[in-house]
């Protein structure tokens, strides 16, 4: 927005842009702009990537003071889904820290049950599982620590930095890395919607 950096006044039809593209998730005919998608345009797209935090703060001040109760139950909606998604990945991560310890059946069904549940955050759950099962079986340590970082990171620059790291090591030949890019986890779980950045 021109009106972040002064460039224009802050005009209400600009601000009212947002809450318009929110209440098209009630559109279930659209699945463009489901929960799953919207979070990627809040995340990524509503700014543009050089808007300080300040700015950004100040942005979110003047929207919610626009959002009315079906603009905030879509805005929960994508949080919470956000939250799950991040929980199932955690156990996902645990579950693999602690695979010594678990037997090999068991452990492969708990792997296909909890990538069941991680995909189902995603627009196209088939690609997004099938992406999980090939993160799976990649053997570098290093890859799911980072994946556990990025998951923990608070900050929007750190986590785009730890990102950027964590796609590079996985490789661009890896189907992972074009799942990364479209709906990312690194979007869905780290690139934060209201990082603690913004939040204090």
């Amino acid at each position: 927005m021109k009106c972040s950096g002064n460039i224009i006044p802050p005009w209400e039809c600009f601000e009212q842009i947002p809450c318009r593209i929110l209440m098209l998730c009630y559109d279930k005919d659209c699945e463009e702009f489901r929960p799953q998608n919207m979070e990627l345009v809040l995340a990524e797209e509503l700014f543009p990537v050089f808007l300080s935090i300040e700015d950004r703060t100040r942005q979110w001040i003047r929207l919610f003071s626009h959002f009315n109760s079906p603009h905030l139950k879509v805005l929960n909606t994508i949080l919470s889904q956000k939250q799950r998604l991040q929980t199932e990945m955690n156990a996902f991560l645990a579950l693999r820290k602690n695979k010594e310890d678990i037997a090999s059946e068991e452990f492969e069904q708990r792997v296909k049950n909890s990538v069941s549940k991680m995909s189902a955050f995603f627009p196209d759950s088939g690609k997004a599982e099938e992406s999980f099962h090939q993160l799976n079986l990649l053997e570098d340590d290093s890859i799911f620590t980072m994946l556990a970082q990025l998951l923990d990171e608070v900050n929007m620059e750190s986590a785009k930095t730890t990102r950027d790291n964590l796609l590079g090591k996985i490789g661009k030949s890896i189907l992972f890395l074009g799942f990364y890019n479209h709906s990312p986890p690194s979007a869905r779980s780290t690139y934060l919607v209201l990082t603690t950045s913004i939040v204090f």
